[in-house]
């Protein structure tokens, strides 16, 4: 998003999106004030098989093809880190800014179904109680431009932030989701039954606790990387795990 400051009393002007075309050769580069949807840095977005955009987050709400939350999707993940991620917008209305935190939410489709779930982490209780504390991972289920169920925990035992991507299944249907605590790998597979744990594997070494990680799967799915920041202004603050089959 484009933001101007109009004086020195920070003061902001909400000017829109920054669109990059890439029809066109070179690409064309624009703005959209019809997209309202601002991305601290929490955000996921899928598109149908054209690329013409279905749905996209925040983490705090989801927005269609129109650029307006869809129905049951303006709140989503509610609580007081979601209200205390907002911003008043030049008319005077309250806004979500997005969350801070990479990879803290996915948009995938649930096989041979019209359902797209989305996966995201709550950590509300960080901002209640403070350092010892375990994330969620949950759930909200997407049908036809509506939120048919949303908030539905999948596991509460989630110690690293971010991280949240898929992998295609060797079958071509399914994916495959890893979630992470210090030294505990719980594997998701999504199904045309909906997301089932499928196991558990115990490191064999600590993962220290980010304050938020990026991941992914090579092309094939035969090697994971994540990366993570734990400390600031450290040389040996950042952490990467390289796994392979």
């Amino acid at each position: 998003y484009s933001w101007s400051n109009t004086d020195n009393n920070d003061i902001f002007d909400y000017t829109g999106a920054s669109v990059i075309d890439f029809n066109t050769l070179p690409p064309t580069v624009y703005k959209d004030s019809d997209i309202r949807l601002d991305f601290k840095e929490t955000y996921a977005a899928i598109c149908d098989v054209n690329g013409n955009y279905l749905y996209y987050s925040n983490g705090q709400e989801i927005h269609g093809a129109e650029h307006r939350a869809i129905v049951n999707g303006d709140t989503i993940n509610y609580g007081i880190r979601w209200e205390i991620f907002q911003f008043e917008d030049e008319i005077g209305n309250d806004q979500s800014s997005g969350f801070a935190g990479v990879q803290e939410i996915g948009l995938i489709p649930q096989p041979e179904t019209d359902t797209i779930l989305a996966l995201y982490q709550n950590t509300n209780e960080f901002f209640e109680v403070g350092a010892d504390f375990n994330y969620h991972l949950m759930q909200a289920k997407i049908v036809d431009n509506i939120v048919v169920t949303k908030d539905q925990i999948i596991n509460d035992k989630i110690r690293i932030k971010g991280a949240i991507t898929s992998c295609t299944h060797a079958n071509g249907r399914d994916q495959w989701l890893l979630q992470f605590t210090s030294d505990t790998v719980y594997t998701f597979l999504v199904t045309p039954s909906g997301v089932a744990l499928d196991y558990i594997q115990i490191l064999p070494f600590e993962l220290i606790h980010p304050f938020t990680r990026q991941s992914k799967f090579s092309p094939q799915g035969d090697y994971f990387s994540m990366h993570g920041v734990h400390s600031f202004n450290s040389d040996t603050g950042k952490g990467l795990m390289i796994a392979g089959r």
